[in-house]
């Protein structure tokens, strides 16, 4: 009699819910399957034991080969690391700077004097500033060998005036080994620019005082070095010069009859004898060997070059 009162009991709780269980077993009565009435067909999955407990399966399986995307990413960099030694080996200059200078802010602003924490700030940074120059230097002096600052300055001095003069005559052929590539492309396209302004010809004088060699208008203002990876044998050393100078500067529109030979030159720029007072910003760099590697032996074509003009 119990019997039919528990089929009774499951039947109306399997009608409420079509798709819910009902769990037996646990009073020791076998399992059995319940076949559901015509009027509430519910699509449900089969199930061969009621005590059966399915497996869910994983909701994202993990892929066959997982460290694939990490592999190609891998040789990608090693790759990348490959060609930038080899760049690094056949050029000879880096063209890139590795930490741009940056005018130092004068002491005599107002809201410096009235700061005293900003006042403070600018004075420890340009102490650390100077503490880094020097320290670099004593570094170069290690990866070069024979390095002198008194004679870089004057190597530099000697590469402002040839570079500048070349410029001014269109022999820019005659400096491309002074100067970066990228640079001298610029240079190439600054010369068409003046040429298409017609200015044919470009008088350029830089006056040097006299008994004074042009290398005491220069003045070192930051010392850096760069390295494209800690294993890399080779350290650009990066020398940054504020030049003063004082220059004449004219340029002029030839004119020819049609058979080009009365030529009549006219002012378009500048006067032949206005004193201007010029400051440049240069950067030159040298192609070095760490301390580790052997100094004494030289890069090929290793020579200082200039590889930026900064515009301050």
């Amino acid at each position: 009699m119990w019997h039919l009162l528990l089929v009774a009991l499951m039947y109306v709780f399997t009608a409420a819910d079509p798709c819910r269980l009902v769990p037996c077993g646990q009073s020791g009565l076998t399992p059995f399957l319940y076949t559901r009435p015509q009027h509430l067909a519910v699509t449900c999955p089969p199930r061969h034991s009621i005590t059966s407990v399915a497996t869910p399966a994983p909701l994202c399986p993990a892929p066959r080969h997982s460290s694939s995307a990490s592999d190609r990413q891998a040789k990608h960099m090693d790759a990348m690391m490959k060609q930038m030694a080899q760049f690094e080996f056949n050029s000879p200059t880096l063209g890139d700077i590795g930490e741009m200078y940056k005018r130092p802010v004068s002491l005599m602003q107002a809201d410096l004097l009235l700061n005293p924490i900003k006042l403070a700030r600018l004075l420890f940074n340009r102490t650390m500033g100077s503490i880094r120059n020097e320290a670099f230097i004593q570094k170069a002096k290690s990866c070069i060998a024979g390095f002198n600052i008194k004679e870089v300055t004057e190597v530099a001095a000697d590469l402002c005036k040839k570079i500048s003069k070349a410029q001014a005559d269109y022999r820019l052929l005659d400096i491309k080994d002074m100067v970066d590539e990228t640079l001298w492309t610029r240079m190439k396209a600054e010369a068409e620019e003046r040429r298409m302004r017609r200015w044919d010809k470009i008088d350029l004088e830089i006056v040097e005082e006299e008994g004074k060699p042009f290398s005491s208008n220069m003045a070192l203002v930051q010392a850096r070095g760069v390295s494209s990876s800690k294993t890399s044998p080779i350290l650009w050393v990066q020398l940054t010069y504020r030049i003063r100078s004082q220059q004449r500067f004219a340029a002029y529109r030839i004119d020819t009859d049609q058979k080009g030979r009365h030529q009549q030159q006219k002012l378009v720029f500048g006067h032949p004898d206005e004193l201007i007072d010029v400051e440049d910003h240069w950067v030159f760099e040298y192609k070095a060997r760490l301390p580790s590697q052997n100094r004494q032996q030289e890069w090929p074509g290793a020579r200082w070059r200039l590889v930026s003009r900064l515009t301050v």
